[in-house]
Formats: C-alpha cells, sequence, structure tokens
C-alpha cells in the first residue's frame, strides 16, 4: 500500500522534542462561528473517497443535519463535508490534522462553502468538528484539533502552544447556549 502524509516536526517551548502534526492558529469558539457558513450538529451517514481534478485524494462525507444553530440548511437534510485524505484501492493519504469523517460520527461541525460551491470545508482543519459523545448525565461534547498543534502570536510575533476552543469535554446543552449567543452576536442566527 502506498501510503502519502503530510507532518510538520517541530519543537516548542515546554513541549516534546518532535511531534507529528500540523502547525495551526488556535481558533476560539467566537473565530470559530464567526468564520462558518454553517454550525450544525450532525452525523456522518456515508463517506466516500476519490481522486480530485488535481489528484488528491478527497473524502466526501455526507451529513445528516440534527441541529442547526447558524445558516441556511434544514433540520434532517444532508451537506457533503469534505476533508483532505482518505484510501482509494492500495493508495492512502492521510493530512495530520483533516477530521476523520467517518460513518456514524456525530458532532457539531464549523462549516464554510467550499470553493466551486456543492460542499463545505470545516473551519480551521479539525478544530471545525467536535465530536459529540453519549455519556450517562448527557451528551458531551469533546474538543476537536486532532493531529494539530495550535498555536497563538504574540505581540513579537513568538509562536506559542495555544489550547483548542474546548478545553475539556462540555455538556451538549451547555454548548448549544454559547453558539447560540455566538451566533447572534456575529450577526446570523438560523433563519
Amino acid at each position: 500500500m502506498l501510503a502519502l502524509s503530510t507532518t510538520v516536526a517541530f519543537a516548542l517551548p515546554g513541549t516534546l522534542p518532535t511531534a507529528r502534526a500540523t502547525l495551526a492558529a488556535a481558533l476560539d469558539l467566537e473565530a470559530l462561528v464567526r468564520s462558518s457558513t454553517l454550525v450544525v450538529e450532525g452525523r456522518v451517514e456515508r463517506a466516500s473517497s476519490r481522486f480530485d481534478a488535481l489528484g488528491r485524494i478527497v473524502t466526501d462525507a455526507e451529513v445528516r443535519v440534527l441541529h442547526v444553530t447558524r445558516g441556511h440548511v434544514a433540520v434532517g437534510t444532508s451537506v457533503i463535508v469534505r476533508s483532505f485524505g482518505g484510501e482509494i484501492g492500495e493508495t492512502a493519504m492521510r493530512i495530520e490534522g483533516e477530521p476523520a469523517l467517518e460513518p456514524g460520527l456525530r458532532a457539531v461541525f464549523f462549516l464554510r462553502a467550499g470553493a466551486g460551491g456543492g460542499y463545505f470545508r470545516p473551519v480551521g482543519m479539525s478544530q471545525g468538528v467536535l465530536p459529540i459523545v453519549e455519556a450517562p448525565a448527557g451528551d458531551l461534547v469533546l474538543p476537536g484539533a486532532g493531529g494539530l498543534a495550535l498555536v497563538r502570536q504574540d505581540a513579537r510575533g513568538v509562536l506559542a502552544p495555544a489550547a483548542p476552543a474546548l478545553s475539556g469535554p462540555t455538556p451538549l446543552a451547555e454548548l448549544r447556549a454559547r453558539l447560540a449567543r455566538l451566533a447572534h452576536v456575529t450577526g446570523e442566527v438560523r433563519r
């Protein structure tokens, strides 16, 4: 099997000497909402990989919309969410930091329209896909950003490690309320 992988090896103060991850600017919840065309809860129904016009492997996931916080889409409809990477026969491509959009995944998706239309891309790579898990006390939303080394730039231009938008598992009801407030503040709420 031919495997392609894009990784960045780096060392930041206070981290292990090397890490396999993609370096990305950390996005807080407000930035995720502000950068999104759609903010929805959804479940991946199916996913298929193919070569795009540039010869890259992309995976298109059909996401059934379960709840809408921001944007113009109806509950019960589906949207296509595209990620880079996937597997076609004996060839696989993995991009560190791209979300794994496997069937059955339930998540809060922060999405923006893809170039050319017809699909959406997660904002901030895996930062824009926050998995939802069932727990005895109620559904929890997990931090995203898998495969990403998140950083912020200080006033001097120095990069420092940064935390993801959620610091830990968050009750779904609490996150819904926070996102609704942010969607209202940023100017476009669900219609």
